[in-house]
């Protein structure tokens, strides 16, 4: 894909429910997450996974947020339980 595209990057995708549910910000960034845990993980998975990632690596992947906005929006997950 050429650099002028209008869609260059890899899309994000977000459920409408979620979203109205937990909050916008907060359904992209755990249905991001979510994205990388399915690729790190086999697809049978018996009760949580964990998943290691660097602030640096979200910032990188999800350039519209701050530091500052990234650590809001965590904190509002972890709340959300």
């Amino acid at each position: 894909m050429t650099k002028y595209s209008l869609v260059p990057e890899r899309q994000l995708l977000f459920s409408p429910e979620l979203a109205q549910t937990i909050g916008l910000e907060e359904a992209i960034l755990a249905q991001y997450l979510r994205s990388l845990l399915d690729s790190h993980t086999p697809k049978i998975r018996i009760g949580y996974s964990w998943l290691n990632i660097k602030q640096s690596e979200l910032l990188h992947n999800l350039p519209f947020w701050s530091s500052k906005e990234v650590s809001r929006i965590i904190k509002n997950l972890v709340e959300k339980g």
